[in-house]
């Protein structure tokens, strides 16, 4: 893939493939925890900015589950006031019950990885190369339409993207014995 015609077109490349790694990477250097706040008579909080995905959401201690937006809507008279027991997200916003006072949600979300071209460097980079260079040699073969080795680089990022992954999830358990928890 020694093209000088496509030096142009790499900043591309890579931010194609920063948008998929957006989509399949979940590790536990993206997570972050904070909190979340509605306001008061709305059931609605905007999400962090580089929010992608919720891990846990709780409220005073307790677990929300995760409901739909069609759920909400078949429950709204029910939930007014009452304290929140599911979420939803509805756009940008947390969506819960609606109450006459501010709640504050704790959260545990993946946080989006920031752009290379924004900074030049990240812990994705560092600890996960291959990602982003099979991620984005996966879209040059593409932009290349004919290249028979689009489907080897596709593969070898899907391979990466799972290993960084499982790899995250035996970090995150390791040491402790799996056990169910009642709901």
């Amino acid at each position: 893939m020694d093209r000088a015609s496509l030096s142009a077109q790499v900043p591309d490349f890579v931010a194609i493939a920063e948008s998929n790694i957006a989509d399949d990477v979940r590790v536990r250097e993206m997570l972050v925890a904070g909190t979340i706040t509605t306001t008061p008579g709305s059931g609605l909080a905007a999400l962090p900015t580089d929010f992608l995905e919720f891990a846990d959401v709780s409220l005073n201690g307790l677990p929300l589950e995760y409901a739909t937006s069609d759920r909400f809507r078949d429950n709204a008279q029910r939930w007014i006031g009452v304290p929140a027991e599911y979420y939803g997200i509805e756009g940008e916003n947390l969506l819960v019950g609606v109450n006459s006072v501010a709640q504050t949600f704790n959260v545990t979300y993946y946080k989006r990885i920031p752009a290379l071209a924004v900074q030049p460097t990240n812990f994705l980079l560092t600890k996960y190369p291959q990602i982003y260079l099979y991620g984005a040699l996966s879209q040059a073969a593409l932009f290349m339409v004919d290249d028979p080795r689009a489907a080897t680089w596709a593969a070898i990022y899907q391979q990466a993207v799972d290993k960084a992954n499982g790899s995250s999830r035996k970090a995150v358990s390791s040491g402790s014995p799996l056990r169910i928890r009642p709901r």
